[in-house]
This record gives structure tokens, C-alpha cells and sequence, in this order.
């Protein structure tokens, strides 16, 4: 005879296992390092705008690709980085901090393709 869990049973039983203060700690720690990558990708997209600056348009790709393994992940973060100074620019400025994004955001905001 075969016992048939579902995945939320199993699931309850886990959390059950498990203190939720050790639990919670874990969390805190991941939502401060998804804001510490949500920071270095601006501060990557910055550091790219100005090398860009420096070799020019025309010659921006192979720039990338002759430097870089992944160019879509760094044109992303470009693009993220123009996001957040296009918006530090506006009467509505806010910091990165302020915001509590899901990781599933940061992959998206960075162009990574992982949902």
C-alpha cells in the first residue's frame, strides 16, 4: 500500500520540522542580498555606459564580447542602470533600498530570461 503525500503536507511537515526563527533569519538574509544585486547590476550598468562612452557605438558590441562571456546579461544591466538614473532624475526619486522586490523581479529587471 502506497501513502500518497501532497506537496503542501509535505510542506507542513517540513515547516513544522524547522524553527521559524532560523527560517526567517534566512529570509532577511536573502532579501538583503537580492538588494545588494539589484545595487552591483546598476553599478555594472554604470561602469559599461562609461566604457561605451570611451569605445564608442560603433565598436560597442565587440567591445563586449571580446571582454565579456555573457553580453545580453550586461546590456541589461545598462539598461537597468539608465531605469534608476532616468527615475533618481525625477521629482519622484527614490533609493534601491526603498524597494522590496522579489528575486523573480531582479531576473527580470536584468533581462536574464529566468522567471
Amino acid at each position: 500500500m502506497s501513502t500518497n503525500i501532497s506537496a503542501s503536507e509535505n510542506n507542513q511537515t517540513i515547516f513544522a520540522l524547522a524553527p521559524p526563527d532560523r527560517l526567517q533569519e534566512h529570509v532577511e538574509a536573502i532579501r538583503a542580498e537580492a538588494r545588494n544585486a539589484l545595487e552591483a547590476m546598476v553599478r555594472i550598468g554604470h561602469h559599461l555606459t562609461e566604457a561605451q562612452k570611451i569605445v564608442g557605438n560603433s565598436n560597442w558590441l565587440q567591445w563586449l564580447k571580446d571582454n565579456f562571456e555573457a553580453v545580453r546579461p550586461l546590456q541589461s544591466f545598462v539598461r537597468l542602470h539608465r531605469c534608476v538614473a532616468d527615475a533618481s532624475r525625477s521629482q519622484h526619486a527614490v533609493k534601491l533600498n526603498d524597494f522590496k522586490l522579489p528575486i523573480r523581479v531582479l531576473y527580470l529587471l536584468a533581462g536574464t530570461g529566468r522567471r
